[in-house]
């Protein structure tokens, strides 16, 4: 059978049970400096009970919190002045790159919009299935580019040879836009 010591709290000197407190040495150290303040007698063997320490707890969280709330006021005080001082200028960054294209560009880049686009692989692969059967089902009297389609593989090629620098030409330019926009955000 266990034994539940009754010990004096700190505080009233009430007997309270040993489980239900604590010694003041096993305290954070600022509860203890704040009861040493109230009790400079206390020492540290010394108990308080839960009940008591809940109020030391309850003062030190509101400490912090009006701590927290002082540095927020004096933080917003200085944005405030800073945004004051300072005149910003709205840029619309895209608009900005878009004025500064050469012709050359903007080509490039409706290409490479174009050419990795659902709607051009979707058309790309209507028209050669087109071409495929017109010139492999006899609808026509004239195949005008028999099997093995030489003449699709030429127009095959030379759209690849022609979109393809296009492609390369837009994204090339990414990094130096990204470096733009990096540079009209931060400074």
């Amino acid at each position: 059978m266990s034994k539940h010591y009754r010990i004096p709290c700190l505080v009233d000197h009430q007997l309270v049970d040993a489980t239900t407190s604590l010694t003041l040495a096993e305290l954070d150290p600022q509860i203890q400096a704040t009861i040493l303040a109230d009790y400079p007698q206390a020492t540290g063997q010394d108990f308080i009970c839960n009940e008591h320490l809940i109020h030391y707890r309850l003062a030190k969280l509101d400490d912090l919190m009006a701590k927290d709330q002082q540095a927020n006021r004096k933080l917003s005080h200085r944005l405030t002045q800073v945004f004051k001082q300072d005149d910003y200028q709205v840029i619309d960054v895209n608009q900005q790159l878009e004025q500064s294209l050469t012709f050359g560009q903007r080509i490039a880049d409706a290409v490479a919009r174009f050419g990795g686009s659902w709607p051009f692989i979707i058309l790309f692969v209507t028209i050669m299935l087109a071409w495929m059967i017109i010139n492999v089902i006899p609808i026509f009297s004239h195949h005008f580019d028999p099997y093995p389609f030489i003449l699709l593989n030429l127009f095959l090629s030379m759209v690849a040879a022609i979109q393809a620098p296009l492609i390369m030409m837009s994204q090339k330019r990414r990094p130096i836009t990204t470096a733009y926009k990096l540079k009209m955000i931060f400074g």
